[in-house]
């Protein structure tokens, strides 16, 4: 399941006869301009979650790796997770870039040049929320 959302009033059960994945999706966006003297160029990724709302209980069980990728598991109840083999939560990352030059001519043939870089970046955790008790089976 990537970059989606459930949203049960009662239990949510999902299996898998080998690997269960709950991923986030990257949501990219770019633009980059050039003229004689400017150049500009601005890059971002966001994560978009996968979201499990249950009302009742979660139980979510892989016949061999369980991966939980920058999602969201909120359940009225109980949680469980069970993998035959690796159980993975994990984050993954927003970043957010820029660049910007510009080239001018001044008097007496001299040129001056301005420049401007940036980066960002923050992890968007997996968030687990039972309301009674979380089980993790391996």
């Amino acid at each position: 399941m990537i970059a989606s959302s459930i949203d049960a009033k009662r239990d949510i059960a999902m299996a898998a006869t080998e690997n269960l994945t709950l991923s986030s999706a990257a949501d990219e966006q770019h633009s980059y301009g050039k003229s004689k003297k400017v150049t500009e160029q601005e890059d971002h990724v966001s994560q978009v979650s996968a979201d499990l709302k249950a009302g009742g209980s979660v139980a979510l069980q892989a016949g061999q790796n369980l991966d939980i990728i920058a999602s969201r598991i909120n359940a009225g109840s109980n949680v469980a997770l069970d993998a035959a083999q690796d159980l993975t939560i994990a984050s993954a990352q927003d970043e957010s870039s820029y660049f910007y030059a510009k080239k001018s001519k001044g008097s007496f043939g001299r040129s001056s040049s301005k420049q401007q870089e940036g980066y960002d970046s923050s992890n968007i955790a997996s968030v687990i929320r039972p309301h009674h008790q979380y089980h993790q089976g391996c």
